[in-house]
C-alpha cells in the first residue's frame, strides 16, 4: 500500500492524532479543575499579607477602614475574574473547533460507509 496525502494509514500520524487529542482531554480536565477553584477564591477573604507591602517593616494592620472596597478592588481577585473571564472566551473557541472536527471525522466516516450527507452523532461507535 502507499501512502500519500489523502490516505490515513500511517501509524505515526494516527498516533499523532491520538496523542493531541489526550492532551486536549488531559488539559480540559487540568483546566476544569483550575477554574473550580478560581471560583472557589474569588469570593474567600484574601490574605493579609504580614508586613505592609512598603518597606516600612511595620505590621500589616488588622482589617481596612473600607473592608468591602479593599475585597472587591483587591488585585489579585480581580486578577483572577478576568482570567476566568478570558478562560471562558477561549473555550468559547476552543469548544467550537473541537466540535467541528468531531462533525468533520463523523461525517467523512459516514461518506466511507456511502450515508454521505447523514450525520448520527455516533462519537462512541467509531472511538476503537
Amino acid at each position: 500500500m502507499q501512502f500519500n496525502e489523502h490516505t490515513y494509514s500511517n501509524p505515526a500520524d494516527r498516533r499523532r492524532l491520538d496523542d493531541l487529542a489526550g492532551r486536549i482531554a488531559d488539559d480540559a480536565h487540568v483546566i476544569a479543575q483550575l477554574a473550580d477553584w478560581c471560583h472557589a477564591v474569588k469570593n474567600s477573604p484574601g490574605v493579609t499579607p504580614e508586613f505592609e507591602p512598603v518597606a516600612t517593616g511595620r505590621r500589616a494592620t488588622a482589617g481596612a477602614t473600607r473592608p468591602t472596597e479593599g475585597v472587591a478592588l483587591d488585585e489579585r481577585r480581580l486578577k483572577i475574574c478576568t482570567e476566568l473571564r478570558t478562560a471562558e472566551n477561549h473555550l468559547l473557541h476552543a469548544a467550537a473547533y473541537t466540535a467541528g472536527v468531531k462533525a468533520a471525522l463523523d461525517r467523512a466516516l459516514d461518506a466511507w460507509e456511502g450515508r454521505a450527507n447523514v450525520s448520527h452523532g455516533r462519537t462512541s461507535e467509531h472511538a476503537a
